[in-house]
């Protein structure tokens, strides 16, 4: 399989990896990767397979106000969320 087969979220993690493997080695891992890919989009992030639980002791969860992000930074936020919502890890409400 040639590796600018993947989909588009996995080329930087392929390009990332090509510099240091052969071009035979870029295409095992490739088909590797596309026979492992996750099938679901929407559990991209989430597994039931580890758990990690978090000791808080005696204390209860404490609930903040949202906090609006700069305006330098929204742009970068609106597009994250675009391609969430591409993926269909999320959907707009």
């Amino acid at each position: 399989m040639d590796p600018k087969d993947l989909p588009e979220y996995l080329q930087p993690l392929m390009e990332g990896l090509a510099k240091d493997l052969t071009l035979r080695e870029c295409e095992k891992l490739a088909e590797a990767i596309y026979e492992y890919r996750v099938q679901q989009w929407s559990s991209v992030g989430r597994t039931d397979l580890v758990t990690h639980p978090i000791d808080t002791g005696e204390h209860r969860p404490i609930r903040l106000p949202l906090r609006q992000l700069p305006i330098t930074k929204q742009e970068v936020e609106h597009a994250e969320v675009h391609k969430m919502i591409d993926r269909c890890i999320t959907e707009p409400c």
